[in-house]
């Protein structure tokens, strides 16, 4: 995936003329650590902290997934547990990890599944554990010994419609899922602010230009990517107001 990754935003940044240099930022290397970059030219960021917590960064665009609700930048997050366990859908003796304050996936849906869990009150008698990844929750999850066993992970479709072509695809085999989210603007790729304006508009003409570019489309294919839609910050300020 991390190949695909670059070698897709080398395509794009190529047909920009934006020299750029491709990094790694692994778990468990804080997102936030990433997104204060000043020379952030290309990253995703989720749209939470997007609509609230980052004035300078501007969106680019953000990728339609084969998965995808429609033609839209859509997303959901789907709530696993394991194979062998019998819940039908999320209850409230469930133990689901949580993902940090900048996350809108951190918590499972309230109003479709009668369950909600924050960071500092966990409800009617269930517990909370910290997220670090997708794939930290899905091996909590499917560990029966470790004091930090999650009952149930979330997992969004950001990095699920890749997972099945991963390394965790033998993990992911031994879930099923028991519901999902309502739909949300997938997580779009952001540039600091520093970054030149006409630099920017480069950029989002290439990115939308993926799609119709052969030397990429091995790459959309391999990362279940259709194509790339224009986003703007706007898209996102609705999650400003639907989570605390």
């Amino acid at each position: 995936m991390r190949g695909h990754w670059h070698a897709l935003l080398t395509v794009a940044a190529n047909r920009a003329g934006v020299p750029i240099e491709c990094i790694d930022h692994a778990a468990p290397e804080p997102l936030t650590d990433l997104w204060a970059r000043e020379d952030l030219a290309a990253a995703f960021m989720c749209g939470y902290p997007l609509a609230t917590r980052y004035p300078g960064v501007r969106p680019l665009a953000a990728p339609v997934t084969a998965i995808a609700d429609g033609d839209a930048a859509s997303y959901r997050s789907v709530w696993l547990v394991r194979a062998e366990q019998r819940f039908r859908h999320a209850c409230f003796d469930l133990r689901p990890p949580y993902r940090l304050d900048w996350s809108s996936t951190r918590t499972p849906d309230s109003s479709r599944r009668g369950m909600r869990c924050s960071p500092t009150r966990p409800r009617r008698g269930s517990s909370c554990i910290a997220s670090r990844s997708d794939r930290w929750d899905i091996r909590a999850a499917r560990s029966r010994r470790s004091p930090t066993r999650a009952s149930m992970s979330p997992r969004s479709t950001p990095t699920g419609g890749t997972c099945c072509r991963g390394t965790i695809a033998t993990l992911a085999a031994r879930f099923r899922a028991i519901g999902s989210t309502a739909g949300a603007p997938m997580p779009p790729l952001v540039c600091a602010a520093p970054l030149p304006d006409e630099s920017a508009r480069r950029l989002i003409s290439a990115l939308l230009a993926l799609g119709e570019e052969p030397e990429a489309k091995p790459h959309l294919d391999a990362l279940g990517i259709r194509r790339f839609a224009a986003v703007t910050r706007e898209d996102y300020a609705p999650l400003a107001q639907a989570l605390p």
